[in-house]
């Protein structure tokens, strides 16, 4: 029995689990909000990206629901039994735009003719997400649904539940937990409840009556707030909440308003939450600021598309959305990303992070300004008007890429062992000196999901590599005979066999 049983036994009270599941997204957001943990053989599972609860704010068009839209989309893509819902205030989602975003995600494994519409069986059609809205539910019936489900879920023995990647604290067996669900719930500045239509309806403009509206909204909209921290945990829920931002009036200038969030400008508001949602959300960014990507030179979108707009002058699809990270309880806060968006397909992971590594003064890129490659992948040859169309159709150039950002945003974010300092290209050459195929190695999994081992392909996280590079791990999926001479003497473990392993 381990120790933590054992003070469990003796004080009645029940331990918690020793990781909590956060599922990694990309796009630049997994390192921030994330650290490493040691998985069954040694090998390092990345815990970050999504957390339960999600906030994002921003000013209109600021593209705050694309980005939503893909942060769960990417989580349920990845995670393939999960499923949820969106509930829009607002009345005002499409729902054929929202099934394109998700059918350009990547782990959908969805193709698209000539004419650029969708082949294949979507999240829709496996129904794993539907939509209602305002109209069909107001904010109280809502509520009492959602938590009726989310308690059904974490107390009904009968739950599907599964395998995270994550071990136990005796470390020989894996913590399960019910399958991950998921809702966005866009907006939150108009979530309303019956009451207070019904306030609204009997008072006009200027009726005294009127003055309790907003103090009444903001009572629900907490007792909403303060159920979900325990029951998104304990059901394996996953919620976002967007909502909108607006200006902070101070009437007295000798003596301004406190600041709610060290890194909010002062005035600024997050409008229609009350204060519990600035410290209940697990993550909350705001996207405050889209901008027009265009080339300077040409006047055409800095990575022009041959399927969209080619070098078009005065083409608006792609966008750079810079977003920054407002509170962050698994990570630092206060840093912002750019995160590239096109107004066709959504938020465009692999280009933000090539877009990351080329303004980090090309963190892992090779050649001249006109023509380039990634260190991790020489062979391609890149420039600016081909780089989104090869990352678009080449699986390992969108690793290299994934892999590059990664180490950048590591040595920026954390503070690493001086030995796990490197550029790129010395990853390339170390590893390659050692025996190994980094055609093989791109051809991998770099993110953890549910039932991570069952999956029957390669995972290999951006610090298996650096480890790898100092002869601490080679990965378990490969067989004997096809490990490297120069690491066979590295020891190989298996946490439900050795108790040895760390």
């Amino acid at each position: 029995m381990s120790k933590e049983n054992k003070d469990s036994k003796t004080t009645g009270l029940t331990a918690s689990m020793p990781t909590k599941a956060l599922w990694p997204i990309g796009c630049l957001f997994d390192i921030p909000t994330g650290r490493y943990v040691k998985g069954r053989y040694n090998e390092n599972i990345l815990v970050g990206g999504l957390a339960h609860i999600t906030g994002i704010v921003g000013h209109g068009n600021n593209f705050k629901s694309t980005i939503a839209h893909y942060m769960y989309g990417k989580m349920a893509a990845r995670n393939k039994l999960a499923k949820g819902h969106i509930y829009d205030t607002e009345l005002n989602v499409d729902e054929d735009r929202v099934i394109s975003l998700h059918n350009a995600m990547e782990e959908y494994g969805i193709e698209t003719d000539e004419m650029g519409m969708s082949v294949g069986e979507g999240i829709v059609d496996q129904d794993r997400l539907m939509f209602t809205d305002k109209s069909m539910h107001e904010g109280d019936e809502y509520f009492d649904i959602l938590r009726e489900f989310l308690f059904d879920k974490a107390e009904n023995k009968a739950t599907v539940t599964g395998n995270t990647p994550y071990l136990n604290r005796e470390r020989n067996g894996f913590i399960k937990i019910p399958y991950p669900t998921f809702s966005l719930l866009d907006s939150f500045t108009e979530f309303s409840t019956k009451d207070v239509e019904k306030m609204q309806d009997d008072n006009s403009l200027g009726d005294s009556g009127a003055n309790m509206i907003f103090m009444r909204q903001g009572m629900q909209k907490t007792r909403f707030l303060m159920t979900l921290p325990s029951l998104t945990m304990a059901s394996s829920h996953y919620l976002i909440m967007t909502a909108h931002i607006g200006a902070e009036f101070n009437m007295d200038q000798y003596n301004p308003n406190p600041k709610k969030l060290q890194h909010l400008k002062s005035n600024v508001k997050i409008k229609g939450v009350p204060e519990k949602f600035t410290f209940l959300t697990h993550n909350c960014w705001w996207a405050n600021g889209a901008s027009i990507l265009a080339n300077r030179g040409t006047k055409g979108p800095e990575y022009p598309s041959d399927r969209f707009d080619n070098e078009r002058t005065g083409s608006t699809d792609l966008n750079e959305v810079r977003v920054t990270q407002l509170r962050g309880k698994y990570g630092s806060s206060g840093f912002s990303l750019s995160i590239i968006v096109s107004q066709v397909e959504g938020v465009k992971p692999a280009l933000s992070e090539f877009h990351y590594i080329k303004n980090s003064k090309g963190f892992g890129i090779g050649g001249n300004l006109q023509n380039y490659y990634l260190e991790l992948y020489p062979d391609c040859k890149l420039s600016r008007t081909t780089v989104r169309n090869k990352l678009d159709s080449d699986v390992k150039l969108r690793r290299a890429v994934n892999i590059t950002s990664e180490m950048c945003q590591m040595q920026y974010f954390w503070n690493m062992a001086p030995e796990y300092y490197c550029t790129p290209k010395e990853l390339y050459d170390d590893i390659k000196a050692l025996g190994y195929d980094w055609d093989v190695l791109l051809d991998t999994r770099g993110y953890s999901c549910m039932d991570h081992y069952e999956q029957g392909d390669k995972p290999l996280s951006t610090k298996d590599l650096l480890d790898m590079r100092l002869k601490r791990y080679v990965p378990f999926w490969l067989e004997d005979k096809d490990v490297p001479e120069a690491v066979k003497d590295v020891p190989r473990y298996d946490a439900f066999k050795d108790k040895k392993a760390k």
